[in-house]
């Protein structure tokens, strides 16, 4: 359809969609500033997306983030997909997110949608 993104955040986005990791780390501090600020939205979609995105580039340095989003913000899909994506502080992170919350919560081979680093 022809369609171009308009501004730095659209590119990014489009960038998501079309799971282009190299391209999302080569421009790192752009793309961290960018999904940093989905994180903190109101919209759990967004939240949820940005997080998926961050899974999947597997950057170390945004391991804290996530961690302290899913404990100020978290449900039970945030804390299946860290418990899922193959990434132990993750999977710690989850367990104790949902030891809080009253659920228990079990890793099912196979059940990751996506994997620490795929991009």
């Amino acid at each position: 359809m022809g369609w171009k993104p308009q501004t730095d955040r659209d590119r990014i986005h489009l960038l998501v969609v079309q799971h282009k990791g190299e391209e999302l780390k080569k421009d790192w501090n752009l793309t961290k500033d960018v999904l940093l600020k989905d994180v903190v939205s109101h919209y759990s979609w967004t939240i949820e997306n940005a997080l998926y995105a961050f899974i999947a580039i597997g950057k170390r340095e945004i391991i804290p983030v996530l961690i302290e989003t899913l404990n100020r913000a978290g449900n039970v899909t945030m804390a299946e997909a860290y418990l899922n994506c193959g990434n132990g502080e993750l999977d710690s992170a989850a367990r104790e997110w949902a030891s809080k919350h009253g659920y228990r919560i079990e890793r099912v081979p196979g059940s990751a949608s996506l994997s620490w680093g795929q991009w």
